[in-house]
């Protein structure tokens, strides 16, 4: 007999139990025992409690109990077709049973069914009955009434409603919950949802939430009050420590912010080590990082195969952005533009819409292509770029094509054409970058002189200075003859007019 087989067949449970005639017999224990006690035995049968461990016994006394309606008995048998544990994994019967159990008031069934709003954990129900659970849990339960405030605080599933969403916070302060406090601190300290800004409650909750054990989400925000300034003087040091304290406590998102903090230092030793730390413990982020790394030979040896790797389990994990990587990094070192032609397809109909993300992943694919119909497509989507007037993306474009990267090699004619589209346009960073590239001599043709490159810069900065402080300062430094200066001030007036005219 197969008692796996009997436990997934609750209906004929007993039919198919354990035969037998003592006092521990199945049957006996059917007949002379209530639910609940029936309940205890399977639990002493799991457990080794005044008989020896039988899982095979406990499962079908579980279901007895749960199949005459005992609640505990069917929050358990739902939990054990869920996992697998002692009976055959069943998702479709764990949906029934947890729907059951959620329906006599048990608050970890409803729970259960509740979280199918915020990630997919395989139980097939809708998410109005999800939603009708988490609000019975969140009666009782602070983690809920915590989850019920994310959703009415982002009109997420409900009609968005601030003041229900932070009344429900504060209910759940009140019994300490960690993730309640660290969502009301934030709320006051940056003013999240139309919320009056206020360090000082702000702060007092946060230093609660960082005071309870393993409260990681309370250590990351601290970190960033003080990365920040936030109702405190900067201190990266204690920002940093804060971080370290998440991360060996096996925080992802903390390994993963340390990561990118070092990265920012250039420390890229402590970058790799981070990152990686991150990436094992399936930060999707942080493995798409790792790709990144090995993509470019930053911290590590350059490897594709490795890049590869990483960026696969990225994509594995429902990430766009890694699998956007990956088809750069297989067409552009490996050829392998079948690979990409799905995703081509997918970022096409976005760009059609006009998505300007879709359109500049499509002109990076497409720029260094050998093939001239594809150069043509790429030059297609540049043209879309430029018409759309968003000067940050220009801007963006053409630093990457100065200096080149895994995504587009160096081409620095087209970049100084992009970024003087961009500064005539009167973009400020683009005035500056401009002014940048001319003063260390980057831009330079064959009639131009180390004299007419400084000039230039300049122009530049004076032209930038008026909106930009580190350009005044950058202009300060420059110094002209008079009669350099007398021309560039003529053609300063010169390109203000012209910017202003367009």
């Amino acid at each position: 007999m197969n008692i796996k087989s009997a436990a997934s067949c609750l209906v004929m449970v007993l039919s198919f139990a354990l035969t037998g005639c003592g006092e521990d017999s199945i049957e006996t224990i059917g007949q002379t025992k209530s639910p609940e006690e029936i309940y205890r035995i399977a639990r002493d049968y799991v457990n080794g409690y005044d008989h020896e461990i039988n899982p095979e016994k406990a499962a079908v006394l579980y279901a007895m109990s749960a199949e005459r309606g005992y609640p505990p008995a069917e929050y358990m048998i739902a939990s054990l077709f869920y996992t697998g544990s002692m009976v055959e994994h069943n998702l479709e019967r764990a949906t029934e049973y947890y729907i059951k159990a959620a329906d006599h008031g048990i608050v970890e069934a409803q729970m259960m069914l509740a979280q199918t709003l915020f990630e997919n954990n395989g139980l097939d129900i809708s998410s109005d009955v999800a939603l009708d659970n988490l609000m019975r849990a969140a009666e009782s339960d602070s983690k809920a009434k915590t989850q019920l405030a994310y959703l009415y605080l982002t009109g997420t599933y409900v009609r968005k409603n601030v003041k229900r969403g932070i009344a429900l916070l504060n209910d759940a302060v009140n019994y300490k919950e960690p993730k309640a406090l660290v969502a009301l601190s934030s709320a006051y300290i940056n003013g999240d949802f139309g919320v009056a800004r206020d360090y000082y409650k702000g702060i007092n909750l946060l230093e609660i939430a960082v005071a309870q054990k393993d409260n990681v989400d309370a250590l990351i925000a601290f970190s960033d009050v003080y990365m920040k300034g936030k109702g405190v003087a900067v201190d990266e040091n204690k920002a940093v420590e804060y971080l370290m304290q998440a991360a060996k406590k096996g925080s992802g998102r903390a390994q993963y912010l340390l990561g990118k903090y070092y990265w920012k230092q250039q420390d890229y030793s402590r970058t790799v080590q981070w990152l990686k730390t991150a990436a094992e413990n399936g930060m999707v982020q942080a493995q798409e990082q790792m790709g990144y790394l090995y993509a470019n030979g930053f911290g590590v040896k350059q490897s594709d195969e490795t890049a590869i790797r990483w960026y696969e389990q990225a994509v594995a994990r429902g990430s766009s952005s890694a699998r956007y990587q990956l088809a750069v990094l297989l067409v552009r070192r490996h050829g392998q533009s079948a690979s990409i032609t799905e995703l081509v397809s997918d970022l096409a109909s976005l760009a059609d819409t006009g998505d300007l993300n879709a359109v500049r992943k499509l002109y990076y694919l497409y720029a260094a292509a050998a093939d001239p119909q594809e150069k043509a497509h790429a030059e297609e989507y540049l043209q879309k770029i430029l018409s759309s007037g968003d000067l940050e993306l220009i801007t963006d474009i053409a630093r990457e094509r100065f200096s080149g990267s895994v995504n587009l090699y160096a081409d620095k004619e087209l970049a100084f054409r992009l970024m003087s589209t961009a500064a005539m346009a009167g973009y400020t960073p683009a005035q500056v970058q401009l002014a940048d590239w001319y003063r260390a001599g980057e831009i330079q043709n064959e009639l131009d002189s180390d004299e007419s490159s400084t000039v230039n810069a300049y122009i530049w900065y004076s032209i930038a200075a008026e909106r930009d402080g580190s350009a005044k300062n950058s202009k300060r430094n420059i110094l002209l003859r008079k009669e350099e200066i007398r021309k560039a001030n003529s053609e300063i007036n010169r390109l203000k007019k012209e910017i202003k005219n367009k």
